[in-house]
């Protein structure tokens, strides 16, 4: 089973991903941080278009290889995938989300990649002052140099737009499931169990299936 868990900045999707315990889950750490360990002069250098590119390539990479093997009983969970990576690149008007586009339309078409099974949106509810968390993880380098964070309330609301209409290009807007939490570390705690009860659910009916 293949999940990813999408969403704008800051909606605790690595949160989510670090309290995972479970034996038939395999997590996969956030694509951007990844390739900013790797490659940390595109982001000190302010060079946001190649480093999106980057991510992209390392994304696909990724998941190429997970769908050329043979772990099926397992549930491979991304903290973000490429659904995120092609809503960002549209969010910041690259002139390569159209190639990055129909790339993955056509690796979805010849299998080289596989769907995912499920996508869990983590939205925000609407809120009237930043909480601690929010002003704490805003001032994060990687975020500062990615988004626009002195706009946050607006990446929650074009991200989330922009969101809808990459799954409706790929044609997986029936594979998403909302969940919005309060942006404290109570409204994550309790989104992330309802979240992994949904997911535990998924596995063993997954592992039924295959008896």
């Amino acid at each position: 089973m293949k999940t990813c868990i999408s969403g704008p900045a800051i909606s605790g999707k690595t949160y989510f991903i670090n309290s995972l315990n479970h034996s038939q889950i395999l997590a996969y750490p956030e694509a951007s941080r990844k390739v900013n360990s790797i490659y940390p002069e595109l982001i000190n250098l302010g060079n946001i278009e190649e480093f999106r590119k980057r991510v992209c390539k390392f994304q696909i990479d990724v998941e190429t290889i997970l769908s050329n093997s043979n772990n099926d009983n397992l549930c491979h969970i991304f903290d973000r995938g490429i659904i995120d990576n092609l809503t960002f690149l549209t969010l910041q008007n690259d002139k390569s989300f159209s190639t990055e586009l129909s790339k993955i339309i056509d690796y979805y078409r010849t299998g080289l990649l596989k769907p995912y099974d499920i996508i869990f949106y983590f939205d925000i509810s609407p809120f009237t002052e930043f909480t601690p968390l929010l002003l704490d993880a805003l001032k994060d380098p990687l975020r500062k140099s990615t988004i626009d964070t002195n706009n946050f309330k607006e990446h929650i609301v074009d991200f989330r737009s922009a969101f809808i209409d990459v799954v409706n290009f790929l044609g997986l807007d029936k594979k998403v499931k909302v969940i919005s939490a309060n942006p404290t570390e109570d409204g994550y705690t309790k989104r992330n169990e309802l979240v992994f009860e949904i997911i535990k659910s998924e596995i063993e009916e997954n592992l039924l299936c295959q008896k």
